[in-house]
């Protein structure tokens, strides 16, 4: 059978979803090297490299740092499997998605879960927090996400740690879409056990987690009555492998670790400051162009939303459920002046050549050269074009030749949701 690898139409995708990310030829050449034994010194050499680079990244000197072989729901469970004793008091800051795969995760695990739910797109302010935390007594856990994916919400965390530190409690944060895009600090913010994904800011494909564990949170799990009930997430097997003992745990995804630490290092050598500064500058060039449109923000105060990720409610003139689910299957390619919808969905085809054609794009049946977007990037790539005067197909596409949005990693702020309701 022959190969589709080289397939243009596969594989050189501008990906605007919310991860993963485009991965830069770098990473991609180092993944690419030829594989070496996960008990090689050269590879603990890598490793050791790896604890040392995410220490930086994460500002901690938490000797426990590391990454999971694993997506960040690994590191999730790793978090909850390690920490969490049968019937543990947990409590839960939930509002969104992943908030509430916090809450059922703890729950497998045995954890007596406390689930505080806020509506999506909302934060919990300090006061609330500390009053439901002093309401409860015999709390072991304290749990939170730093940005929520789905919704594209910044929940400030640093007082809630400095509430929690002087207590017996150990403190949980999900940083998977905040890890290297917006400002976190593990040990001055009082973080027990924090984890991250690999796909999103740090542009690595998917498959670890980096995650660290505090003294106390050590400690905690040193005094647990009986094992960790995961044998492939406990930290005490782990730690026996990533730090100086170098016993045998599981074999490594090497060549995903090789990825993963130049992907550490591009980080670096950028800088954590310029890094959130370019994250903030394309923030506000996408933010100003969605207010000259019929699009409203889901976070609706600005001090409240992620600058790497955004989520936006659709308008009212296109805000019909089925049309909102079937936007998926669309796909907009350019050709010339003339814009080429494709749909399985007649119906829908027709009823967005309708609401394009009020903005002056003239849909057209001539074959086209696809553009390579994530599907709710694809709409958007439209819609954020409803600006003064008629709109263009050239006009439409535009938007890839500003200076800002050079390329990839300048732009990456299109990483997206849509809210259909």
């Amino acid at each position: 059978m022959e190969s589709d690898s080289n397939d243009p139409a596969i594989f050189s995708k501008l990906l605007l979803g919310p991860g993963p990310s485009n991965v830069p030829e770098r990473i991609l050449k180092a993944m690419s090297n030829n594989c070496i034994s996960h008990l090689d010194p050269d590879f603990f050499e890598i490793l050791d490299q790896i604890s040392e680079n995410l220490k930086q990244l994460f500002k901690t000197n938490n000797k426990t740092t590391f990454a999971i072989s694993g997506t960040g729901s690994a590191g999730m469970e790793a978090a909850f499997a390690n920490i969490i004793e049968k019937d543990d008091k947990t409590l839960v800051f939930s509002s969104g998605l992943f908030g509430n795969r916090m809450a059922d995760v703890a729950s497998r695990y045995g954890g007596k879960v406390i689930e505080i739910k806020k509506q999506w797109g909302k934060n919990f302010r300090i006061e609330e927090m500390k009053e439901t935390i002093d309401s409860h007594k015999d709390l072991k856990i304290v749990a939170i996400v730093h940005a929520e994916t789905s919704t594209g919400s910044l929940q400030p965390i640093k007082e809630l740690g400095e509430y929690i530190k002087s207590r017996d409690i150990i403190f949980i944060v999900d940083c998977v879409t905040s890890f290297t895009g917006i400002n976190l600090e593990v040990d001055n913010w009082s973080i027990d056990i924090c984890y991250s994904g690999t796909q999103k800011c740090l542009n690595v494909p998917p498959g670890l987690s980096p995650i660290t564990f505090s003294e106390k949170a050590l400690n905690k799990i040193k005094k647990r009555k009986e094992k960790v009930t995961s044998w492939y997430l406990d930290i005490n097997l782990l730690r026996n492998y990533h730090e100086e003992s170098r016993i045998y745990h599981h074999t490594a995804p090497v060549n995903m670790l090789f990825g993963f630490n130049e992907g550490l290092k591009i980080c670096l050598e950028e800088g954590l400051q310029a890094r959130f500064s370019r994250h903030q500058k394309v923030s506000k060039y996408f933010d100003d162009i969605v207010k000259s449109t019929d699009f409203s923000f889901f976070v609706d105060k600005e001090y409240e939303s992620l600058p790497m990720l955004k989520s936006l409610v659709l308008p009212e003139s296109i805000r019909d459920e089925a049309l909102a689910i079937t936007f998926r299957m669309i796909s907009a390619v350019r050709d010339n002046q003339s814009l080429v919808l494709i749909s399985p969905n007649r119906k829908l085809t027709r009823m967005v050549s309708a609401y394009l054609s009020n903005w002056g794009i003239v849909p057209d049946d001539s074959a086209g050269v696809p553009l390579q977007l994530t599907p709710p990037g694809r709409f958007l790539r439209l819609a954020l074009n409803l600006l003064k005067g008629p709109a263009t197909a050239t006009r439409v596409f535009s938007l890839l030749k500003h200076p800002i949005a050079h390329s990839v990693e300048n732009y990456r702020v299109d990483h997206l949701n849509f809210v259909p309701f």
